[in-house]
């Protein structure tokens, strides 16, 4: 039909001698001018406008021919396109699976060995920092054991050295602030008792100083024992 087409509207031309080819296959139109050049001004715009409609024409009939074809391709190719889309997602899909499960099974394989090598490494230099340690520990255990010993020894002593003399120049006043109380009580008492009881006083005066040097006694031995033990307690504490 294309080339019926292009036949009628050649023989119309007769005018001017056109010579039109339809290339299919690149969807182009060739349209080649042959003959004279019209002289006629008249004849040259009535040629131009009959070849503006041909090509017009020619342009419409070879875009109808193609088209089919274009589009058959283009289906053909968008199919193909797919197939091969579709391929190479499953081909990449499984050969990043296959990697993923060997690079998994790496790095768990890569894993357990380093932290196996790591927990050997941990454990043993933990058992020799314990080893070097203990030693160590020990002599400066045993060295602030012993300062600490003669330190408190000293300071025992020290605190003792301190202590009796002050105990025993309290004891030695205590005693002799009672000896002279007693004293001047019993001086008072005489003295009181001499004028109204001379007979009862004679009486009474060797029950007053039986009494009163037994009193005294024990109350000596009592503060000499209370000191006594006082001073021994302050003496092994």
């Amino acid at each position: 039909m294309l080339g019926e087409s292009l036949s009628f509207l050649s023989k119309r031309l007769s005018c001017t001698q056109v010579a039109v080819r339809a290339d299919s296959g690149r969807g182009r139109i060739l349209v080649i001018k042959q003959g004279n050049e019209l002289t006629d001004s008249h004849n040259l715009k009535g040629a131009t406008i009959m070849k503006r409609i041909v090509l017009a024409t020619l342009s419409v009939l070879a875009l109808t021919a193609t088209a089919t074809p274009t589009l058959a391709l283009s289906d053909r190719f968008d199919a193909e396109r797919q197939q091969t889309m579709n391929k190479l997602n499953d081909r990449f899909n499984q050969e990043r699976q296959d990697i993923l499960n060997k690079l998994n099974d790496r790095f768990d394989k890569s894993y357990r060995d380093n932290l196996n090598s790591l927990n050997q490494r941990f454990d043993q230099e933990r058992q020799e920092t314990l080893n070097a340690l203990n030693p160590r520990f020990d002599k400066s255990y045993r060295d602030n054991l012993n300062s600490l010993n003669q330190r408190f020894d000293q300071e025992r002593q020290e605190t003792l050295n301190a202590l009796n003399p002050r105990f025993d120049q309290e004891r030695q006043e205590t005693l002799n602030s009672l000896n002279q109380r007693f004293d001047q009580e019993r001086q008072e008492t005489l003295n009181a008792l001499n004028p109204r009881f001379d007979q009862s006083y004679r009486d009474n005066l060797n029950s007053l100083n039986q009494r009163f040097d037994q009193e005294r006694q024990e109350t000596l031995n009592a503060l000499n024992s209370r000191f006594d033990q006082s001073y021994q307690q302050n003496l092994y504490s």
